[in-house]
């Protein structure tokens, strides 16, 4: 094993890569076009962007859709399009008013984000006419009835719901980021950027301005979505790739959606407080599962180094990926405990779901989870509560004896080489460097298929891989040197913007600056990507900290 480890390091890719590495160090610290590039500032409202070509482009084109959009044919005289959406989601709305769930969510908005309830909810003056309950109620009989009588009915229903949720989104386009929000961990990757897509053609068809304010970061993720899109068309495995790509459009419309509706601090709380309401579903669900005695894949356990006998996986289809969707959450939960300005209430209730969501996280036994939400609560402390930095050596001396056995064994596998999952992510990390060495400039395409057809050209031994293991790494693979240097670009320049005058907004911009930082850390070691919902995710914590930039910048409506 020690003649392995020996070899692979002293391999003659490590030293192409480090030559490689210094001449790119070099070549930017001359001054070279990239060199100019990085150098710009980072916020997001910079006048140098402003005033520069490329803001100019965007401003051109966007109002050519604009004014595309003023020709079509306008909606408010269509029957099916227009009068029966705004029917429906009146009459939800009256429903909704008088319902136990509305006063739960109350509830719970008040003491997790200290949210107090406002006149903004919309109310009907009246109770639908008796011929549309009458038809409401007809359709919820042969829903009942479809779901005992048929095989396929409990398909319909799901249809069912995801067609009324698209009508609501359809007339207030704005409450797909909360949806998103809250069902990202429930939904499919498919159903969530139909929903997206139908969003942003209300947004535009409504005659609403599209990207009203200038932004760097948005410019920069349309910038990443086509040289995705390049990369896609360069793939020895073209359709695949472009039906992949779909997501990424699907995290760009996201983006902008964010810009575009989050104008207020209420609004960004209600974005927070469904993101932490199914956060704690999941986390509730996960430890059920991990009482239930769940059966764990064998491939994701390795029994001879740790006595680990259930993964949990909550909605999820592997545990690394429950860890990394809790800790883009739990941030959100562990800042309210140390803001100054919240109750005693609204600390307890963080207490609890931090907790909640903690010990799901343990449950995952992922160690790039622990590690990435052990970053991100450190920036939370560090910022929050610095006296609590005292205590950090202390706990690290006490973690031995507090610890369980099987958590300790676990974090001490992290630098076992005679753990499987550490081998092959050697060996792995080894072919993924020489895939993107040899396709460095707009790598082999988006998705798993591209990356199937060209790993075993470069696979290491008998060691199979469906992805690169590392977050960063199958950026590279998957679409070169550009794409992995914008998405380098855009994760430094929100973390710039996150702990840019954070003082003013503490509760909002610490958590958006951990949570982007566990999400780094996470993806140096895993492919937190692999469930593409995820990537929502990373998009929907870049759109939260540029909203919250710029209610401390006090740029709202």
């Amino acid at each position: 094993m020690l003649k392995t480890i020996q070899s692979w390091w002293s391999a003659a890719w490590v030293v192409r890569a480090i030559e490689r590495m210094a001449a790119l160090i070099a070549a930017i610290a001359r001054g070279c076009f990239l060199g100019r590039l990085m150098s710009v500032a980072w916020d997001d409202l910079p006048a140098v962007y402003a005033d520069s070509r490329c803001c100019q482009v965007w401003l051109r084109c966007r109002e050519q859709l604009q004014s595309l959009g003023a020709k079509l044919p306008p909606l408010k005289h269509s029957y099916f399009l227009s009068q029966w959406p705004h029917w429906l989601v009146a009459d939800f709305a009256w429903l909704w008013q008088g319902s136990w769930l509305r006063r739960l969510l109350v509830f719970w908005q008040r003491y997790s984000v200290g949210l107090e309830s406002s006149s903004e909810a919309t109310q009907s003056e009246q109770a639908p006419p008796r011929w549309r309950l009458l038809l409401y109620a007809v359709g919820a009989t042969l829903a009942v009835v479809f779901v005992f009588v048929l095989p396929q009915g409990g398909s319909l229903i799901k249809w069912a719901v995801l067609g009324i949720l698209l009508v609501h989104v359809w007339v207030r386009p704005q409450l797909a980021v909360y949806a998103v929000a809250f069902l990202l961990p429930f939904l499919p990757i498919l159903s969530l950027t139909y929903l997206l897509l139908v969003a942003m053609v209300a947004h535009w068809l409504q005659g609403q301005r599209l990207a009203s304010r200038s932004s760097l970061l948005r410019t920069l993720a349309a910038l990443f979505c086509l040289v995705a899109l390049a990369a896609a068309f360069a793939s020895p495995d073209k359709l695949p790739s472009l039906r992949y790509w779909r997501y990424y459009l699907a995290g760009f419309f996201l983006l902008a959606l964010l810009l575009d509706t989050i104008q207020t601090e209420t609004h960004l709380a209600r974005v927070v407080s469904w993101g932490l309401l199914a956060a704690m579903v999941v986390a509730g669900f996960s430890v059920w599962e991990y009482l239930g005695g769940a059966a764990t894949n064998l491939s994701w356990v390795d029994i001879r180094v740790a006595a680990v006998r259930t993964r949990v996986v909550g909605t999820f289809d592997n545990p690394n990926m429950l860890a990394a969707y809790l800790v883009a959450w739990l941030p959100f939960a562990a800042a309210r405990i140390f803001d100054k300005n919240s109750t005693i209430a609204v600390r307890l209730t963080n207490l609890f779901v931090t907790g909640l969501l903690g010990l799901s996280l343990v449950l995952t036994f992922s160690r790039g989870g622990w590690l990435a939400a052990a970053a991100a609560l450190f920036v939370v402390v560090t910022l929050q509560a610095p006296r609590l930095l005292w205590a950090l050596p202390g706990l690290i001396l006490l973690a031995p004896l507090v610890l369980p056995p099987i958590i300790w064994q676990r974090l001490l596998s992290i630098v076992n080489l005679e753990d499987t999952s550490n081998m092959v992510r050697l060996y792995v990390w080894d072919s993924s460097f020489q895939m993107f060495f040899h396709n460095w400039i707009l790598g082999i395409g988006q998705g798993l298929v591209p990356f199937a057809r060209v790993y075993p050209i470069f696979q290491f031994g008998v060691v199979p891989a469906l992805h690169a293991h590392s977050l960063i790494l199958q950026l590279a693979v998957e679409g070169g040197i550009f794409l992995l240097l914008f998405f380098l670009w855009i994760s430094l320049a929100t973390w710039r913007i996150a702990t840019t005058r954070w003082e003013k907004a503490p509760v909002w911009a610490v958590p958006s600056a951990a949570a982007l930082l566990g999400q780094l850390v996470h993806g140096l070691f895993d492919h937190t990507w692999y469930d593409v919902r995820l990537m929502l995710a990373f998009w929907l914590l870049v759109g939260l900290t540029l909203a919250a930039y710029r209610l401390r910048l006090g740029e709202t409506r």
